[in-house]
């Protein structure tokens, strides 16, 4: 009698358990990082236009997420007074993130998704394909600054943690 007690007992812990392990809930693969903010940035004519200084930093770290079900590649878009500086180019895989480091005052890209019949495939509005947020305020090593993509394409996790230890940038 004890025994089946002492079973009863187990059991009803188990379910209880397991009820609170189904109760929890999982953030979806598209929520932001924690204190990355939906600031400094908008979308104009279907581009992504990026404005680190309107947090008030210039040195800036934006996550992106590509919310679609096919790659999107973001191409930067320059005047003719950036005629010298490196064009940045990045291909976000489906329900993945990216991040990237800014230390200008602003920087344009149009999005593109996949066209077999054009080389760089189908301008798509930005809006529809990217969820975007700014660590407005990061620490920066010296040798670290700059512009350029830390993450080109990966789950949440993995970006901030590559961010992190790979390029040793502090996210406050």
């Amino acid at each position: 009698m004890a025994s089946m007690i002492k079973l009863l007992i187990a059991l009803i812990a188990l379910g209880m358990s397991v009820a609170v392990e189904a109760g929890r809930t999982k953030k979806p693969l598209n929520s932001f990082p924690p204190n990355c903010n939906k600031v400094g940035y908008e979308y104009k004519f279907k581009q992504l236009v990026l404005y680190p200084e309107k947090a008030g930093h210039t040195l800036s770290m934006y996550f992106m997420f590509n919310k679609s079900d096919w790659p999107v590649t973001l191409y930067q878009t320059r005047g003719d007074e950036d005629a010298y500086s490196s064009h940045l180019v990045n291909t976000i895989q489906p329900k993945r993130w990216a991040a990237l480091s800014l230390d200008t005052s602003h920087m344009k890209f149009i999005c593109t998704k996949g066209d077999g019949r054009k080389h760089y495939g189908r301008i798509t509005d930005c809006e529809e394909l990217l969820k975007v947020c700014e660590y407005d305020n990061v620490l920066f090593g010296v040798n670290n600054r700059g512009n350029y993509w830390a993450v080109t394409s990966g789950s949440r996790n993995t970006a901030v943690r590559t961010v992190v230890r790979k390029h040793g940038i502090l996210l406050r």
